[in-house]
């Protein structure tokens, strides 16, 4: 199966499966680790804290059953992958409000821009139109920039820019 980009998928790492039995208790717990693998750009634009996924499961014997180890470690695998699954959902719910507090941002700012732009534009009507209410008749230099390496926004300083 090959991974379309626009997927988020957990590889198991079968090869680094480890199991811990312990016959006196009738317990089998099983560790397993996962790669988050994600699209594109998604860990680029969000930090996502980890990329590798840590999964933990028991499987008890119960008081009526007869203790099997190979029973056990299927469950207990089981419950291992699914606490793999469970612990990267919590990782990229983190992730996913990190991205919403950036996608707020960017329409803030694009508000913030067309209301630049409307001002500017009715800016430069009140500079090149003479019938507009607030037309400037008298325009004065823009002062920007630095002259001999420092900020040139003192009136007693020299304005021309240095080349």
């Amino acid at each position: 199966m090959t991974l379309n980009r626009n997927n988020i998928k957990l590889s198991f790492d079968k090869d680094n499966v480890q199991f811990f039995v312990n016959e006196k208790k009738q317990i089998v717990t099983c560790v397993i680790y996962a790669f988050m693998d994600t699209p594109y750009g998604l860990d680029a634009c969000v930090s996502l804290p980890a990329m590798r996924v840590k999964g933990f499961g028991t499987a008890q014997c119960g008081s009526d059953d007869v203790f099997d180890v190979e029973r056990g470690k299927r469950i207990a695998f089981a419950r291992a992958e699914n606490d793999a699954y469970f612990n990267a959902v919590s990782i990229l719910n983190k992730s996913y409000k990190e991205l919403l507090v950036t996608v707020k941002a960017v329409e803030d700012f694009a508000v913030k821009a067309k209301t630049h732009a409307e001002h500017n534009k009715d800016y430069v009507k009140s500079l090149s139109d003479s019938t507009h209410p607030f037309y400037k008749s008298e325009v004065f230099e823009i002062k920007f920039g630095y002259t001999n390496g420092k900020p040139n926004w003192d009136e007693d300083e020299d304005d021309t820019l240095e080349k």
